[in-house]
């Protein structure tokens, strides 16, 4: 790399540090000011991200399996995509913290005051909530580390191993990976309705 490049890119970096940390900056006013709407736009923006790592993951899995040239060439872009899922995870965190604030269940006086609620209270509690939580990035992260490992493998030998095990790992994976986005996606989304 020359010179100029390094020179450049670190200005780009610094540039890019500033303006997340005013974000940042943005995001604590916003919280400060209305929890709740800072809660529902974090989570909001929180699974548009979310959604494009967890295609990414699809994706590759599809290909694994399939086979065929398409997928060579897109291949790094796509486990790029899905190597931010531990980062997603990580960016999760924030919203155990707004749970009363997003869920009518998380909130005691609402469940007293709602016969619905409480039939659904089994499910949809606080520490039921984060288990899965847990448990589905626990999957994908799983998932995505062992796409990525092999695949690198791959590329260093001409042993078809490798091949073999993404192709073992995604026949169950591409059955496992929507299964679990679907009762995280219920548990994020659609529990944010008290009458779903």
């Amino acid at each position: 790399m020359s010179e100029t490049t390094r020179i450049n890119l670190t200005r780009a970096q610094a540039i890019s540090a500033a303006f997340g940390l005013l974000g940042l900056l943005g995001c604590v006013v916003g919280a400060i000011l209305n929890s709740r709407q800072f809660f529902i736009s974090y989570l909001f923006g929180y699974l548009f991200w979310l959604g494009l790592a967890l295609g990414c993951l699809g994706v590759a899995m599809l290909h694994h399996l399939t086979g065929g040239r398409w997928g060579f060439v897109i291949r790094r872009f796509l486990e790029s995509g899905f190597r931010t899922i531990p980062l997603m995870a990580l960016l999760f965190v924030p919203l155990f913290f707004g749970l009363r604030e997003l869920y009518p269940w998380a909130d005691a006086r609402k469940v007293a005051a709602d016969p619905v609620l409480q039939h659904k209270h089994l499910y949809m509690n606080a520490t039921g909530f984060i288990v899965r939580a847990i448990l589905f990035f626990a999957v994908w992260v799983i998932l995505g580390g062992l796409l990525r490992k092999w695949s690198l493998q791959q590329d260093e030998i001409s042993d078809p191993a490798p091949t073999r095990r993404l192709r073992v790992l995604s026949g169950p994976g591409i059955v496992i990976y929507p299964l679990t986005a679907t009762f995280a996606y219920i548990d994020w989304v659609m529990s944010l309705e008290p009458d779903w």
